[in-house]
């Protein structure tokens, strides 16, 4: 196929997911015909007080319902606590990247559909839904789903929250971010706090260019806080998956940002 007739031809196109995860979206994007830019926002570490971590995933190991938020929870969470030991009633997954971690790992969890791969889908799921006095485990990153959290609660369930790894912002000089943003076209953004580590990092003289660029968002969450600083050209995809990123992007093949 004619490098012209792809759909994504020529498209410049920022991706910042973190390095290791980011392999199979970007070969997405070029197969498509995209002129990707890498520039990994954030780092995914353990947590500070691992030991901690691994008590309380023993402790919640009967639990009758875990909620696994990303496909990183379910990678911190097996680093520190076998999975093979894992004993809950049920498993949920906040979208299919996780679920398919959790079935590398010989697990079969509950999802929303794709279009709802977002904490308020699956608050929709049956076993989520007669609740009272149950035990559920969230398994999650630091300072993530808080809303999940207290809606569970308002359910009448005895809810722990269990940090399993962090996000660290990765910081570059300002000629670094100036060139990835030169002749840019698109932002694709999968997480919030990636949006927040760029916006900070682009010089406040810069931050008209960047708020005119059209910025690929998961979630209607992050879209609020792309309002709140100032983007204006924000696009969600149909649902939360590498093949919808890149169906939300052909619309601007050939439009200048």
């Amino acid at each position: 196929m004619a490098a012209s007739s792809l759909p994504l031809a020529g498209l410049r196109v920022l991706v910042t997911r973190p390095a290791a995860q980011a392999e199979s979206l970007v070969a997405q994007l070029q197969a498509a015909g995209a002129d990707v830019r890498r520039l990994p926002l954030l780092e995914i570490q353990p947590v500070v007080d691992s030991a901690e971590a691994t008590l309380q995933l023993i402790a919640a190991a009967s639990a009758d319902v875990w909620i696994f938020t990303s496909a990183n929870a379910v990678r911190g969470a097996h680093a520190l606590f076998d999975a093979a030991r894992w004993q809950p009633g049920a498993l949920l997954a906040i979208g299919s990247a996780t679920a398919q971690a959790l079935a590398a790992l010989g697990h079969v969890a509950a999802c929303p559909p794709p279009q709802s791969a977002h904490s308020e889908g699956l608050l929709h799921l049956p076993p989520l839904q007669q609740i009272a006095d149950q035990r559920i485990a969230i398994i999650t990153g630091v300072g993530g789903r808080d809303g999940l959290r207290a809606t569970l609660q308002a359910r009448g369930a005895v809810v722990t929250a269990i940090e399993v790894y962090r996000r660290a912002a990765l910081h570059y000089p300002p000629e670094t971010i100036a060139a990835q943003l030169d002749g840019l076209q698109a932002l694709l953004l999968t997480s919030g706090e990636a949006l927040q580590a760029l916006h900070d990092q682009v010089p406040i003289t810069a931050h008209g260019l960047l708020h005119r660029l059209p910025v690929l968002l998961p979630s209607s969450r992050v879209a609020e806080l792309a309002h709140r600083l100032g983007f204006s050209r924000i696009i969600l995809p149909a649902a939360v998956s590498d093949d919808a990123y890149l169906e939300a992007l052909q619309p601007l093949v050939g439009i200048s940002a």
